[in-house]
């Protein structure tokens, strides 16, 4: 067992035996960085919910993008990226065995353009992601067929809902949690005020 500090974070970390037998049947280097550190780098690639101003780098469009301006992606709009204007195949490239696999992969990851957000279907819902069938949603990212749902992930067919999260055929709710099927059922005649049944998945 040995004890290491952090190259990023400073903080201590341990190595077990086993650890530094498979690193050496693997034939790499021992980690530097602890455990959550390289976890986080892991996660690096992907960007759900930070948004960036920029522009299509076909049509010269203003839009939100998951990339910044200093990344070394080529970004198109959502339009461009789906439309025969540009053809995938020009960045088909042969494979060189004496580059490694990561660096070519790198590489053509770097060059082949990416759409600027992952919307199918969104009405008046710009500030949504990763997501189908969006109407006048608001910082929603995840899931599909939802109207007027505000600041939520992974929600179905839900519609007129604020801040909720992993729900399913929600309605008129606030703050529900991994819900489905929250009902809508109205008090005698004359009332405005809503019951809800919920069923927690």
């Amino acid at each position: 067992m040995e004890n290491r500090i952090c190259q990023n974070c400073k903080q201590n970390f341990t190595i077990e035996p086993d650890d530094f037998s498979f690193y050496q049947k693997m034939d790499v280097p021992a980690p530097t960085f602890c455990p959550e550190c390289r976890f986080q780098r892991r996660l690096l690639f992907r960007n759900n919910r930070v948004f960036y101003r920029g522009e299509c780098v076909l049509c010269n469009k203003s839009l939100l993008s998951l990339y910044n301006k200093e990344s070394r992606f080529t970004v198109y709009c959502r339009e461009c990226w789906l439309s025969d204007k540009w053809d995938p195949l020009e960045y088909g490239r042969g494979y060189d065995f004496s580059i490694s696999f990561f660096e070519q992969f790198k590489s053509l990851q770097h060059s082949v353009p990416r759409a600027n957000l992952y919307q199918t279907n969104f009405i008046s819902s710009e500030y949504c992601n990763y997501g189908l069938d969006f109407k006048e949603c608001y910082l929603l990212f995840g899931g599909h067929n939802n109207e007027r749902v505000y600041f939520g992930n992974q929600v179905f067919d839900s519609r007129d809902s604020l801040d909720i999260a992993f729900t399913e055929r929600a309605e008129f709710s606030y703050e529900a949690f991994e819900c489905q099927r929250l009902i809508q059922n109205k008090r005698p005649t004359g009332s405005r005020t809503y019951f809800y049944r919920y069923k927690p998945i």
